[in-house]
């Protein structure tokens, strides 16, 4: 177990982790070693309000377009940067109320 929580890399796996959280649902999917759980408590109500927001068409997600140009960053960098309060932030300005 301690090799798994080790192994497994933030970056690959982030992209992976909320592929599966945006497929099953934010809370249907259990926290990976590796990640402390009040960051996955962050990033599973960063994805809640993306589904509710979003679902079921999910083509204007702020990760794969960024419709603010003042903001260089899309959804997903700050989710693998972990800065999950800009990732409120620029959901906040996609028109997402703001999250608890």
């Amino acid at each position: 177990m301690l090799v798994m929580a080790i192994a497994w890399n933030v970056e690959d796996g982030m992209d992976g982790l909320v592929v599966e959280m945006l497929d099953k649902g934010p809370g249907e999917v259990p926290r990976p070693p590796g990640i402390p759980p009040d960051e996955f408590g962050e990033l599973q109500e960063i994805i809640g309000a993306v589904v509710r927001m979003y679902h079921p068409v999910e083509q204007s997600v702020p990760w794969r377009l960024n419709p603010y140009p003042s903001s260089k960053h899309t959804l997903m960098d700050h989710i693998n940067n972990r800065d999950y309060e800009a990732a409120r932030d620029l959901l906040l300005a996609c028109g997402c109320p703001p999250l608890a």
